[in-house]
């Protein structure tokens, strides 16, 4: 696959990503995450989805602290007694990790209903 065609599809999931967080809050990332593998069969899709969860967390926490001010993520880790680094440490690594492990668990419902992941292609198992 082309370098301009992976960064297209990866553009095309985080902005998927970032509308979806912000019509269904963090349910949204579970979301796409498991329609993901139903449109793309290709064994790089949980890991797809898990990068573009935390490329559109982080674009979407640094427009929260443009418009808010840095305080609130103070504020906001310290109403959860987080240490101040935690708190964008959180919010980057939780939605990545939910998306991977949505995208894994329907990509396993697939293989269980009988659509292999991609078509042709072995499997890295080797069965």
């Amino acid at each position: 696959m082309k370098r301009a065609v992976r960064l297209y599809r990866a553009l095309l999931l985080i902005g998927a990503m970032m509308l979806a967080t912000v019509a269904l809050g963090w349910w949204g990332v579970l979301f796409v995450a498991a329609v993901y593998p139903f449109i793309d069969r290709r064994w790089s899709v949980p890991a797809e989805a898990g990068f573009s969860a935390a490329a559109a967390w982080l674009l979407l926490f640094l427009a929260n602290v443009i418009i808010d001010g840095p305080g609130i993520v103070t504020q906001v880790g310290g109403a959860m007694a987080l240490a101040p680094w935690a708190l964008p440490v959180l919010t980057i690594v939780f939605p990545a990790i939910l998306a991977w492990s949505g995208a894994v668990v329907a990509a396993a419902l697939q293989r269980v209903l009988g659509r292999p992941r991609h078509v042709g292609a072995p499997s890295p198992a080797g069965d």
